[in-house]
């Protein structure tokens, strides 16, 4: 009981709306290289239905992201890919045309904080066809989170692929996400 809720109360409808642009263009720097540049930008507010005694939420949480990939194509059997990537994500932000924010505890009339998170990542992965049938990729991810110890992520799969409809693979990796 909180505010002379009950628990129950809890649980109501939501609805929530989402915008998204992507840009992205690739820089052919030699014939087997180029450098393919990404920025975007999510914002998504999420709105409640309040059944019974339950107040309404409303938040908004905006995500803006930007990576660098580079392709080297060594050779018809080999290609490599490596680059970074900014991930910035604040919450807690007033939603569009609304005058209140209720924070997620129900019966708090306090406006929901206001917290953002920074995540540098660097990333690659190396291709090779070794038949017709048979490709590698061994790949790994380094990402530094704000709220966590840097996270390294290696994986390496096997893809054999025996007829045009029919593929395997075996995946190894080790991955690590944060709690947020």
């Amino acid at each position: 009981w909180e505010d002379g809720l009950a628990q129950r109360d809890i649980l109501y409808g939501i609805g929530y709306r989402q915008t998204s642009i992507v840009g992205e263009y690739k820089q052919p720097i030699y014939e087997n290289f180029s450098i393919r540049y990404r920025l975007g930008f999510d914002t998504t507010e999420v709105e409640t239905e309040p059944y019974s005694l339950a107040r309404e939420l409303m938040y908004r949480e905006n995500k803006f992201r930007a990576s660098a990939i580079a392709n080297w194509e060594i050779n018809k059997d080999h290609q490599l890919a490596f680059g970074a990537e900014y991930v910035k994500e604040d919450f807690g932000l007033k939603a569009e045309g609304k005058n209140n924010t209720f924070n997620y505890r129900m019966g708090d009339k306090k406006d929901m904080p206001i917290w953002s998170t920074d995540m540098f990542s660097l990333v690659t992965e190396h291709q090779w066809i070794i038949f017709d049938k048979i490709t590698t990729f061994l790949s790994a991810r380094m990402d530094d989170h704000t709220y966590s110890q840097p996270m390294f992520s290696p994986r390496a799969t096997v893809v054999f692929t025996p007829t045009e409809k029919d593929t395997v693979k075996l995946m190894a990796s080790r991955a690590t996400r944060t709690n947020v």
